[in-house]
């Protein structure tokens, strides 16, 4: 039975609740394919003012790296407002490597009385994220053995997603194998219902290639179908989320048919109207830990000659008056490659992700300094764009983007497209720097040379 909860207000635009801001990006841009609109809004409390405006409002939470406790009250928080402005939550987007709170935001949402269960579909075939027998792996590697598991900031409980989830959950969980999912639809949908029925919150689902996807998408469409409020939500990375038909739950709804985009296609947020980029230099910045972000980094650079480096070294934030003496020198570099009309890739030297735990000592310590990182970090890419003709930033980690992003003062980013696939492109909306073009990717994402195609399409688009 679900909880009581504060009455939903008449639904006019579809919403997902996102747990960092890449993952939200790259969910976001799916329903670009679809000719719908989406806009991030990295301020949940005031997101009721994005709804009549979009298609799809995809709330950040920024809850990966949090406490259990801090994941869940913002996640809970998000549903609450996300609903009584007349949102129709459809999707919960987690880390196709289950880092992060999974656990204790499904719990928040189950709380809220959204949905009676969460259909956890994680796999992103694409990407090498498959999942087989309610174990998931990363290129074959079963998740426990991979850098994943061992992420200083959420670290993974293993492999099995069951497990993952009971970490931090008491609700029952039930698994549907890939036998059932290569059945067909009707097979899985009818699986659904029987473990809701057996009173499962959380119903995990196998995928190891696409079609096995687009099979769970449209179960989940079956079993929803009539149904204003759901009896199941879709959680998953943004390979689920590409395969369901958002416009049909828009359509049934009545979500997104009024909807009026002011002058210009873009929504108004934050009291202004984004507008376009002025400038034609690319920012690059990176304070992600991933092994897959310096390799990414190092071939740019290689192939890139117009891309310049500074770099950052994370003991810079052990120095005290020698520190705040480095970071004023590594903004007089940054002035100097801006104003020379050069790109420029900002990017953290120091101990990779197996050593950033024990240089900090305690989690509480690695929060503390990685806060401080990021805000040299933004701190650094703001001056980039007050001294330079930049028109676009390329934001690699969720972290970093966030923390990029706020140091600008904008409260939402319009998604406008696809540099490539699942590597979103928009405009910040609101602050200074309204209409500033940002590429957003995942630390972990992408091949080797990723980084540099994107460096190359953002330039030759802005010429």
């Amino acid at each position: 039975m679900m909880n009581a909860t504060p009455a939903a207000a008449p639904t006019t635009c579809l919403a997902m609740i996102a747990d960092d801001l890449t993952g939200a990006m790259d969910a976001g841009a799916q329903v670009i394919r679809q000719g719908l609109r989406a806009t991030v809004c990295l301020d949940g409390e005031h997101s009721g003012e994005l709804v009549g405006q979009t298609d799809l409002v995809i709330i950040d939470t920024e809850s990966r790296n949090a406490s259990s406790h801090d994941a869940s009250a913002a996640v809970r928080m998000a549903a609450i407002q996300a609903r009584a402005a007349g949102a129709r939550i459809i999707y919960k987007k987690i880390d196709s490597t289950l880092r992060g709170n999974v656990g204790a935001e499904i719990d928040a949402l189950l709380s809220v009385g959204v949905v009676e269960a969460v259909v956890l579909a994680p796999a992103l075939p694409g990407s090498g994220r498959t999942t087989t027998g309610g174990l998931h792996h990363v290129n074959g590697v079963r998740l426990g053995e991979t850098e994943f598991a061992g992420d200083p900031f959420a670290p993974v409980a293993g492999s099995r997603i069951e497990d993952i989830v009971a970490a931090q959950s008491k609700v029952r969980t039930s698994l549907i194998g890939l036998r059932a999912v290569r059945l067909g639809a009707s097979a899985v949908s009818a699986c659904m219902n029987d473990a809701v029925t057996g009173g499962s919150g959380v119903i995990v689902v196998d995928a190891e290639l696409d079609s096995d996807l687009e099979c769970i998408a449209q179960a989940l469409e079956s079993v929803d179908a009539g149904d204003d409020e759901g009896l199941l939500l879709a959680c998953g990375s943004a390979g689920l989320f590409a395969k369901m038909r958002v416009g049909r739950y828009a359509a049934r709804l009545g979500a997104g048919s009024g909807n009026a985009l002011p002058a210009g296609g873009r929504p108004v947020y934050g009291g202004q109207q984004a507008g376009a980029p002025a400038g034609h230099q690319v920012v690059v910045v990176s304070a992600s830990p991933a092994e897959a972000s310096r390799q990414q980094i190092e071939h740019a650079l290689n192939v890139s000659p117009d891309l310049v480096p500074v770099y950052v070294d994370a003991t810079v934030l052990e120095g005290g008056s020698t520190a705040r003496g480095a970071v004023a020198r590594l903004g007089e570099q940054v002035k100097d490659v801006v104003r020379s009309g050069r790109n420029l890739v900002l990017a953290v030297k120091g101990p990779g992700r197996a050593n950033l735990l024990q240089s900090a000592g305690s989690v509480n310590g690695l929060r503390r300094r990685s806060a401080a990182l990021l805000g040299i970090m933004a701190g650094l890419a703001r001056i980039a764009v007050e001294h330079g003709n930049v028109g676009t930033l390329v934001l690699v980690g969720g972290d970093t983007a966030r923390a990029g992003t706020n140091v600008l003062g904008a409260r939402g980013i319009h998604i406008l497209a696809e540099v490539e696939p699942y590597i979103p492109e928009g405009v910040i909306m609101g602050g200074a720097y309204d209409g500033l073009r940002v590429v957003t990717k995942a630390g972990g994402f992408g091949s080797t040379a990723t980084l540099a195609r994107i460096v190359s399409s953002v330039t030759q688009a802005s010429r």
